[in-house]
This record gives structure tokens, C-alpha cells and sequence, in this order.
């Protein structure tokens, strides 16, 4: 990025007034051309300090604050506050010298805005309206640079607390009819748990459980059984199937007894310390 400035500025005012008055005229040439920013019969540019300093790393933020104080104590430019919230305190600025705005070609016939231009730029009740064109999309947020805005206003949206869809009531009113069918089964807590997982996982349906269920009991099979058709999608009128799922069926049964065994036997381990400890 290249930076410029008018020599004969920087004679009169200074280097780094002369580069900030090349920017702000910059921008107040593009926001001229293209209607923007136009308030109080003046076209504006805003910016903040910080943003100055992003702009201009290589001058002091301190010192840029002291030259626009500087140019606006010699009336070269003119800050205003046009910003939508209260508290933003983004500045304003526009060029009032006219020699300054001479050299930038900033004054339009001899008056700083025509008479075309009040017309366009104020509705009957005196509100300023800023005329619309193509350039108005451009990704410029103002009248300084691509990253610069001021505050934005916030408003606050309070939303309604989200009713339950059809779909989610019939996913939960499904798990409920899985739950009571599995409980009228009697089936074993170890068991049902390990169902209910499979069903979460695969996402069985509660005919499919149903079908199960009902081919276990017309065919005296264990309720591991109904774990492995359920895992593995047991086709249930085959044969072959239902003869290996027999053999893994009672693997699992097996694993159950085991697991139950080992809980019991620490249940009885603590309440025999317990009792030790009363005593």
C-alpha cells in the first residue's frame, strides 16, 4: 500500500497532518461521487483513533491525535458526531478549508454542494436521504476503509421457547413403547440395558424389536438371543441363522452369569467389611 501526501500541506501544516488530510479528502471524493455519508449539507468520512493507528503504523497514536486536533483548531476540518447509538464515540470528519478542497476538487459549482444535490439529499421534511447507486455495494463500510464501522446497534431478540417437533415426539413416545415392551418381556437389567444401547445405535425400531421378541418366545430362544438378532440383523426364518445365533446367544448368556457372579460377589465383599467395621 502506497501513501501520498500534498507537499504544499505539509509545508503549511505538517507531515502528518498532510497525510491525514490526503485520506480524508480521498474518501470524501469517493462519498461525494457516490451520495454517501451526506449529513448537515456536508459530506463526512468517520474513523476512530484505533483505526487511524491500523492505517498509519508508522505514526504515533498520539501524534494523530494531536494533528486532527490540530486541523480542527485551524479550521481546516470539522468534526461532528452522527453516529445511531449515543455512546459511539466514532468521529466525524469534512473538509471546511476551501483551499483544501480546491486542491482535492471537493467543491462542486463554486459551492461546496449544488443545489441539485440539497434536493436529492433532503426529503420535504428536512431528513437527509443519501441518493442510491451501484457503487453503494461495494465493500467499503465507509467513508475510511474496508474495516472500520462504527458501533453496531444490537438488538435484542428473545426467543420463544422451541416447541417439541412431531418428529421428536414420536422418536420419545418410541423409546417409551420400547421401554414397557422390553419391562413386560421380564427380561434381565443387564439384558435390557445391552438392548436398549443397540436399539440407540442402530436405530431399531419398536416393530422390529417386537418381531424379536415374539420369534425368541414361539422358538424357546435365551434372551441373548435377542441381543445377537437384534446386533447383527438376524434373518429370522432362516434356519442356518438361527442355529448360529443359538451358539453366540449362549455365549452371551454365559458372560451375563459371569458379570452378575462378579457383582455379587462384591456386594457380598462389602457388606462383610461393613459388618466388620460395626463390630
Amino acid at each position: 500500500m502506497k501513501h501520498s501526501f500534498n507537499v504544499i500541506l505539509a509545508e503549511k501544516y505538517g507531515i502528518e497532518e498532510a497525510i491525514l488530510i490526503e485520506n480524508i479528502a480521498f474518501w470524501m471524493g469517493y462519498n461525494i461521487d457516490n451520495g454517501k455519508n451526506f449529513k448537515e449539507g456536508r459530506y463526512w468520512v468517520y474513523n476512530s483513533l484505533r483505526s487511524f493507528s491500523k492505517l498509519f503504523p508508522y505514526i504515533n497514536p498520539k501524534k494523530i491525535q494531536r494533528s486532527l486536533t490540530k486541523l480542527e483548531e485551524l479550521n481546516v476540518i470539522k468534526t461532528g458526531n452522527f453516529n445511531k447509538l449515543s455512546y459511539d464515540r466514532t468521529k466525524w470528519y469534512t473538509i471546511i478549508d476551501k483551499k483544501v478542497m480546491e486542491i482535492y476538487n471537493l467543491i462542486i459549482n463554486d459551492d461546496f454542494i449544488s443545489k441539485t444535490d440539497l434536493v436529492n439529499a433532503y426529503n420535504q421534511n428536512g431528513q437527509s436521504i443519501s441518493p442510491k447507486c451501484k457503487m453503494d455495494e461495494a465493500k467499503l463500510s465507509n467513508g475510511l476503509g474496508q474495516d472500520v464501522q462504527t458501533i453496531p446497534i444490537i438488538k435484542t431478540i428473545i426467543k420463544p421457547n422451541i416447541k417439541t417437533t412431531t418428529k421428536e415426539k414420536n422418536s420419545n413416545s418410541s423409546l417409551i413403547s420400547i421401554k414397557e415392551k422390553l419391562k413386560k418381556t421380564h427380561l434381565g437389567s443387564l439384558t435390557s440395558k445391552n438392548i436398549m444401547k443397540i436399539i440407540t445405535d442402530k436405530k431399531i425400531t419398536l416393530e422390529r424389536l417386537t418381531e424379536v421378541i415374539d420369534f425368541s418366545l414361539s422358538h424357546n430362544k435365551s434372551s441373548g438371543f435377542i441381543v445377537s438378532a437384534l446386533r447383527d440383523n438376524y434373518v429370522l426364518n432362516s434356519v442356518s441363522k438361527n442355529n448360529d445365533s443359538s451358539k453366540r446367544s449362549k455365549l452371551i448368556d454365559d458372560e451375563n452369569i459371569i458379570f452378575r457372579n462378579k457383582i455379587n460377589k462384591i456386594k457380598k465383599k462389602k457388606e462383610e467389611e461393613q459388618n466388620i467395621k460395626k463390630q
